[in-house]
């Protein structure tokens, strides 16, 4: 049995990364071949299980029979108990290459296969109590790398879940490459290398479970699959080896294909040209007359008739001022972030329900359909931010918050049809759907976009699954240069857009422009004449019209 694991399972986590890097922007999904002199790996099987895996005739398994360590049984009234995690018998088919285990509660199968470059192993766990199995945690294996895998850090964990994203996890090692990989794209498994076990940082554990582990970072998901009374549980993992510099596509391009087909692209969205972003407030002060802070300005009285009158005006005059910015740079849309007001802080700050504005902001509540008009009337796109959390409003408006709810789908197509009837909103900015690394399952968002086809949304975090049916949001000074190319190999239509505001627009020039030419749009500052418009322009003229009037204007 492999050295015992020495985690605790947690039953409660959030969830969701993405991670991988390959070929250029809007391939079609084509696999570079690999050469025919590409060497080779063995396998040897005994009764002892798997006893040797060679790549290229260096050994990379650590001796260790694979084992379970953790086994959670949900009882009636909810509880847990844990089942024996010591086999009760073992039996090795070894023509076939079969090792089964068997336990008190059930049993556990691994069959080994091999191509000249992969091997395979399947995994079937049976569960023969009369109680769902709620987690497993089992360790596999442990392979050796020749060297340290370049990949790895020293402390951040090279594993995959199988959620929004397949897993597909790259390994180098100097002499060659191998590449991971669940080959189930549909179903979440936490599958990977955790942490190394020596101090070469060559020796790693490959770890395999439900539910959660206390030993991984409290971002990472619970994953939510059941082994059912009297029943099974599947899974396949490959590890496919290279040469040096071996990319995933060429390794695992099948994958992604299988990917691409279970979550197919559905967005239709042809007009690439930019998007203006909007902000009627700032967050910048307290301010007696003006709660809701509008403009950021403390001479804003909202609490005289005069003062909304005059503040009422002020908004058309942004209104004009923004349709005019929007015409002089060929945009397609623009984006209000904050129609309700910001009178609330992080993380209630922007409220993202459009059916509120007349409970919340009742000062804009006359001249928010004026607003819109404006725009709509010039032929250009409206929307604004909307939240998958309901607000949570005190009877004094004084206290909120934002809740979580069950089916976020259904509330964000709730706010998303109310503005759509009301102002003929089509794209929306969705705020704070989860975290950077753990976005809301996008199921929900494919609730929006099944009932509203015709609707853009533009979430905050994304994964690769996202880019099939929204247009994920980025920020040049935060990185983003562009649609990921691993997206873009998996979805060729796929596209981003983001804002190139307070960022080196100059020292990105080539990267934009490429990012331009295969379809992504970029967001500007649409309420005045902002740096990255004219201020480019004048410096950049024909390549900076490529950019900020994209050629792919409808």
């Amino acid at each position: 049995m492999l050295k015992a694991l020495r985690y605790l399972p947690v039953f409660l986590l959030p969830a969701l990364a993405f991670a991988d890097a390959s070929p250029s922007v809007g391939l079609a999904p084509t696999v570079p071949a690999i050469s025919s002199t590409t060497p080779t790996v063995s396998i040897q099987f005994t009764n002892a299980g798997l006893t040797s895996l060679q790549w290229n005739g260096t050994e990379m398994l650590s001796p260790g029979t694979p084992g379970v360590s953790y086994i959670g049984l949900i009882q009636p009234d909810g509880s847990w108990t844990n089942g024996n995690c010591n086999p009760t018998a073992t039996a090795a088919d070894v023509p076939d290459r079969i090792l089964t285990q068997t336990y008190t509660w059930g049993s556990i199968r691994y069959a080994y296969t091999t191509t000249e470059t992969q091997v395979f192993v399947d995994v079937t766990i049976k569960n023969t109590t009369t109680t769902p199995i709620g987690m497993f945690l089992m360790e596999l294996l442990n392979i050796k790398f020749p060297q340290t895998p370049s990949e790895y850090d020293g402390s951040d964990p090279m594993v995959g879940w199988g959620m929004g994203n397949p897993t597909v996890i790259h390994t180098s090692f100097g002499t060659g490459t191998m590449v991971l990989t669940d080959e189930d794209v549909a179903n979440p498994l936490m599958v990977g290398w955790p942490w190394a076990l020596d101090s070469a940082k060559t020796t790693f554990p490959l770890l395999v479970f439900t539910g959660a582990d206390s030993m991984y970072p409290t971002s990472f998901p619970f994953i939510n699959r059941q082994v059912p009374p009297g029943g099974s549980v599947e899974f396949k993992l490959g590890f496919r080896f290279g040469p040096p510099g071996a990319t995933n596509n060429q390794l695992a391009g099948d994958v992604y294909q299988n990917f691409a087909a279970t979550f197919p692209q559905t967005l239709q969205w042809t007009d690439r040209r930019p998007v203006a972003q909007l902000f009627l407030t700032s967050y910048n002060g307290t301010y007696a007359t003006n709660p809701r802070r509008w403009f950021g300005d403390g001479s804003v009285d909202v609490t005289t008739p005069a003062g909304i009158a005059a503040f009422q005006q002020r908004v058309l005059q942004y209104a004009a001022q923004s349709v005019a910015n929007c015409k002089a740079e060929n945009a397609q849309a623009a984006i209000t972030w904050d129609i309700e007001g910001q009178q609330f802080p992080q993380a209630t700050s922007y409220i993202g329900d459009p059916r509120l504005v007349d409970t919340m902001a009742p000062e804009i509540s006359g001249v928010i359909d004026a607003y819109f008009k404006t725009f709509t009337d010039a032929g250009i796109k409206v929307g604004m931010t909307i939240r998958p959390q309901q607000l949570v409003l005190s009877d004094s408006n004084t206290q909120a918050y934002q809740e979580e709810v069950a089916d976020p789908g259904q509330l964000m197509l709730q706010k998303i049809t109310y503005a759509n009837k009301r102002w003929g909103a089509t794209v929306f900015y969705v705020d704070s759907n989860g975290a950077p690394d753990n976005p809301i399952d996008p199921k929900f968002f494919k609730e929006v976009t099944d009932a509203l086809p015709n609707v853009l949304l533009i979430p905050e975090h994304s994964n690769m699954e996202y880019y099939s049916i929204t247009a994920p949001y980025g920020q040049l000074n935060a990185g983003t240069t562009g649609t990921p190319p691993q997206v873009s190999w998996v979805y060729p239509q796929a596209f981003s857009v983001f804002t190139i505001s307070d960022a080196n627009v100059t020292g990105n020039w080539a990267t934009l422009v490429n990012s331009v030419a295969h379809g992504d749009a970029l967001f500007f500052r649409g309420w005045f004449n902002a740096n990255e418009t004219t201020g480019i322009i004048c410096g950049h003229d024909a390549l900076t019209k490529s950019i900020i009037r994209s050629q792919r204007s409808q």
